[in-house]
């Protein structure tokens, strides 16, 4: 049964992951039970395990799939497990199988995919050199891991396929941006939207089955790593004799520099052309439109605090077809 599934009073026998564990001592009596979270493809829940609970504490290794008995318990308007047992999984699974993921990943890899193809084919026209650059950097490996790579560890579009999902929509909101604007140069647009979250793949880590920020991550941070790898793809390809022009290096830089705008988000610099404005913006929109869409936990037509958004946010009775 599917974390999703779950509802109050059901018995659950499943191989699912752990995330975390703690020891949290009884209010009434001596020694501590054992908290921990765990979690499917499909969402995750805490479990409380009342008896034993130091001595299987000690037994269970975080991120490691266990196997888990007992009964759905709703407490404080949130399900948990009531735990008759706990123990590490010797099932042949991959930490990833618990992942959640992009459930049309096919779908928008090919939509992705295509529209790469598309921008190097207008490249190819009249901006040659980015057409090369977007080969060398998207090369085959590199595309395999970035299509799996999420985008974040919980803010938006935290599973695989995330940053792919999320890259495709910036890019998809920077055309349609750059389209009201004639003076915008839109392959410069484009070729930034694509680059500007490279340093992602190298800043997160999901091996485990967790999401988490790479050593790399914590001390360079994705933006960095997206400049040192754009810049290390463009000295590859003058060692290469390919003629490629020190202003659109140095454009697109900036973009992936200052795609997050504000200081206090990271960002080195704020936008100082129209183009790395542009991107900044379809990066934002579409990272908080992602933040209302999965808004959870309150009934259609009353309103709800949003952790990620920090406001209370109306939920929406109905999706109209037309405008009300």
């Amino acid at each position: 049964m599917a974390v999703k599934d779950l509802q109050e009073n059901n018995q659950i026998n499943e191989t699912l992951l752990l995330l975390d564990k703690q020891l949290k001592p009884f209010r009434n009596k001596s020694g501590s039970f054992l908290e921990v979270e765990l979690r499917d493809s499909t969402g995750s829940i805490r479990g409380r395990l009342w008896e034993n609970g130091e001595e299987v504490y000690q037994r269970l290794s975080v991120g490691n799939p266990v196997e888990v008995t007992g009964r759905i318990q709703e407490f404080m308007g949130e399900l948990q497990i009531i735990l008759d047992s706990i123990e590490d999984s010797h099932k042949s699974c991959s930490p990833e199988d618990f992942m959640p993921f992009l459930e049309n990943y096919q779908e928008i890899k090919e939509e992705f995919l295509e529209q790469l193809e598309e921008l190097k084919r207008r490249a190819s026209f009249s901006a040659e050199e980015i057409k090369v650059l977007l080969d060398h950097v998207f090369e085959t490996r590199f595309l395999e891991e970035f299509c799996k790579t999420p985008a974040a560890i919980k803010y938006h579009h935290a599973y695989l396929g995330g940053l792919m999902h999320h890259t495709l929509n910036v890019v998809r909101n920077a055309e349609a941006l750059a389209k009201n604007y004639p003076e915008a140069d839109l392959l410069l647009t484009l070729t930034g939207a694509f680059l500007h979250d490279t340093g992602k793949v190298e800043e997160y880590s999901f091996s485990t089955g967790l999401i988490e920020t790479s050593s790399q991550g914590i001390l360079l941070g994705h933006i960095i790593l997206g400049i040192r790898r754009l810049q290390e793809a463009i000295r590859k390809l003058r060692e290469k004799g390919v003629s490629f022009s020190e202003e659109l290096e140095k454009l697109l830089l900036h973009i992936v520099t200052s795609h997050h705008s504000e200081g206090e988000w990271g960002s080195p610099r704020q936008p100082a052309v129209l183009e790395a404005f542009l991107v900044h913006q379809a990066d934002l929109v579409d990272a908080e439109a992602y933040k209302f869409i999965n808004l959870s936990g309150g009934e259609g037509g009353t309103c709800a605090w949003s952790n990620l958004l920090r406001r209370n946010v109306y939920i929406k009775k109905n999706n109209w077809d037309t405008p009300f």
